[in-house]
Parts: structure tokens; sequence; C-alpha cells
């Protein structure tokens, strides 16, 4: 485990422009404030973004939920058999 935790690091050092922004990204920051259109792009890909992992999050929380419920069912059924 020590020795692929070792090879990351050092690959994520070897290969720094897999760390760069996307093009969308850096938009907004090499135009400056001069392009108003640019930034309400930006802002509706955060918005998006934002979205998309409220819903990824309300889904895990919909099968925990669902979980605990079967859990619960099973720990009564096993309860009242003995």
């Amino acid at each position: 485990m020590k020795n692929i935790l070792k090879f990351l690091l050092v690959l994520s050092a070897i290969v720094p422009f897999q760390a760069l922004a996307c093009e969308g990204c850096k938009m907004a920051a090499s135009k400056g404030i001069s392009e108003p259109q640019t930034i309400m792009a930006g802002m509706a890909f955060s918005w998006s973004v934002l979205f998309m992992l409220a819903a990824f999050f309300l889904l895990l929380v919909i099968f925990g939920w669902a979980m605990r419920t079967a859990c619960l069912q099973a720990d009564v059924v096993h309860l009242t058999k003995k």
C-alpha cells in the first residue's frame, strides 16, 4: 500500500500539467471582467455543477435511508423469531 502511495505521489509530481484548469475555468480569469458573458457562463457552469452534486448526495441519502430502514426491519424480524 505504501508503495502505491509513493508511486502516485511521484507520478503527480512528474505530471503537473494534469492539474491545470479546463478551458472554461481559465477563460474568466484570463480575460478579466471585460467580458460579462464569460463571467455569466462561468456562474451558470458553477450552478450546474452544484446542482449535480446536490442530486448525487440526495441519492446517497435516499439509499442510506432505505438501507437503514431495511436493516431495522430485518432486526425486528430477527428479534421476534427468538
